[in-house]
């Protein structure tokens, strides 16, 4: 049986209303107030000379993910290089050094191989660059070495698995004591914060981890070893003048939820402000709906000289139909086809309920745009109208959550 594409029948661009934050990041609509917040965080940061340092939290759905693609391509484009990183589960006993390899791992060596060229050919050695606080002999050491060695030689693995902090055998062949087969934290901080400060004076431009899914650094046993080694590094990541970048991502419905080791004494106060995705109202519901309708039809690019979406122009075969509907006395306009005006102030209305409160978020209501635009009647109008949002949001708010025994949802 041969099924009608959403895309062909409505003229969409995309294939459906759904949002992959990666590939859609343009798509930045219902999010007024964090957007406001983060564009202010960044810009302060850069005017101040500073990477920027943040933590952004939300429940599932909320557009976290949405919201760092977004700004990874707009605002911090412009002054930093960032590296996104999703993180996976994380064992209790996990120690800070497992995630200082997971962001190293997000640097090619090539690019460090760079930078260290650059600074020994405007230095002339290792020892006249300018340096952090701590102890930088063996750092130093091994950056000669990995800078000495032929690419893709024995020699080059070594030296950056040990900068990217896996231990190794036979550590003399780098040039350290056998009682340095893997970098202390401390040392883990000074390679950071090389890579920071040469990448900003060779390329002026930031480094800035993105790390989504950082919820799970709550998987890490608190008050234990393996958190104080995280704790000992995130005093030294959040100072306002260390020169990496870091936001975070969590996945959390409430700032007391946040991962201990984020909140705690020291750590609290150099991060500053929680940013937190609340739910969204009415207007901000509105602006998401006729934002991501227009997108999947129309697509869109980003206009990076107004710091704006920038729309393309709606397919003439819909100016069409529209008109065509119009003739017939349908409440269609073009600025919201498929849908007629009335059925996305119908799904407004509903999304805005204290009832639906949980749907309240990006993805619930992406996919019940999805839900409604598929149903058969939809499918056949060729449009979707008040009657068929009538029709079809109750099923798929039951579709989405099944009623719990001796719930009824009305």
């Amino acid at each position: 049986m041969a099924f009608a594409k959403m895309k062909e029948v409505y003229h969409l661009k995309k294939k459906n209303f759904t949002l992959t934050p990666k590939a859609d990041w343009v798509c930045y609509f219902g999010r007024g107030e964090i957007e406001k917040l983060l564009t202010e965080l960044v810009g302060k940061a850069f005017t101040a000379d500073v990477p920027p340092k943040a933590v952004v939290y939300g429940d599932w759905g909320s557009g976290k993910t949405q919201t760092l693609w977004h700004f990874i391509n707009t605002v911090l484009a412009e002054q930093a290089q960032c590296l996104y990183i999703t993180l996976n589960e994380l064992p209790a006993n996990t120690e800070l050094l497992v995630f200082y390899r997971i962001l190293m791992d997000k640097i090619p060596p090539g690019q460090l191989r760079k930078l260290l060229a650059q600074a020994r050919n405007k230095y002339g050695n290792f020892q006249s660059l300018p340096s952090p606080e701590q102890e930088t002999t063996n750092v130093l050491t091994v950056f000669e070495r990995f800078l000495a060695s032929a690419t893709e030689s024995v020699l080059e693995r070594k030296a950056w698995s040990w900068i990217v902090g896996y231990p190794v055998s036979s550590p003399s062949e780098i040039g350290l004591p056998e009682s340095s087969k893997q970098v202390t934290i401390d040392e883990a901080l000074n390679i950071l914060w090389y890579v920071g400060t040469l990448h900003l004076e060779f390329n002026n431009k930031f480094f800035v981890f993105c790390i989504d899914e950082a919820h799970r650094l709550k998987q890490i046993e608190v008050d234990g070893f393996p958190e104080r080694t995280f704790i000992q590094a995130f005093r030294a990541l959040f100072l306002k003048d260390f020169p990496i970048g870091i936001i975070f991502c969590i996945g959390i419905g409430a700032e007391e939820d946040l991962p201990h080791m984020l909140i705690i004494g020291e750590v609290r106060e150099r991060v500053g402000r929680y940013l937190g995705l609340t739910k969204m109202d009415k207007p901000e519901i509105r602006s998401l709906i006729k934002g991501v309708i227009r997108y999947a039809r129309d697509g869109a690019t980003w206009d990076s000289s107004q710091g704006k979406i920038k729309w393309n122009n709606t397919d003439e075969s819909i100016t069409n139909l529209v008109a065509q509907l119009k003739k017939k006395d349908k409440d269609i306009e073009e600025e919201t086809f498929p849908f007629t005006s009335s059925a996305v102030e119908l799904l407004v209305d509903y999304f805005s309920k204290p009832d639906y409160a949980e749907y309240q978020k990006p993805r619930r209501i992406c996919d019940c745009l999805d839900f409604i635009a598929s149903e058969p009647e939809a499918i056949k109008k060729e449009y979707i109208d008040k009657e068929i949002v009538e029709k079809s949001f109750m099923k798929y708010i039951v579709t989405a959550r099944p009623p719990a025994e001796g719930e009824t949802l009305e």
